[in-house]
């Protein structure tokens, strides 16, 4: 079973894109926080094999982000952002795929599939 570890602030948007990775068979850890995240990790308590992280209204600091770029190890790092958000941070995490808002929730659905797919 595929874990992915899904870190988004606003719970309607962690839920609906929670929901739908369940609906697709994957098993989800979903949190609302990069702190939360790295705490879980640091503890573990998951392995993704996947991470989708919203990058909007986090407020972590870029050591967390680097942090967590590193706790989840070699799994692919999914980034959703906003189109006006920097990208030298970006460069730091190298991200498998970046997703600039406006997005669909059954594209973040897409992503997981797409970086999964070709890690295997």
């Amino acid at each position: 079973m595929v874990q992915v570890l899904l870190v988004v602030s606003d719970w309607r948007e962690r839920a609906l894109i929670l929901a739908q990775l369940q609906e697709e068979g994957y098993t989800v850890h979903a949190v609302n926080t990069v702190q939360w995240a790295i705490a879980l990790l640091c503890r573990g308590l998951i392995a993704p094999d996947v991470a989708v992280v919203d990058l909007i209204s986090q407020g972590a600091a870029e050591q967390e982000l680097v942090a967590l770029r590193k706790l989840i190890g070699n799994a692919p790092l999914i980034l959703c952002t906003g189109v006006y958000e920097q990208a030298d941070i970006q460069d730091k995490l190298t991200p498998a795929r970046v997703l600039v808002r406006p997005f669909r929730i059954q594209d973040v659905v897409d992503a997981v599939q797409g970086v999964w797919g070709a890690k295997r």
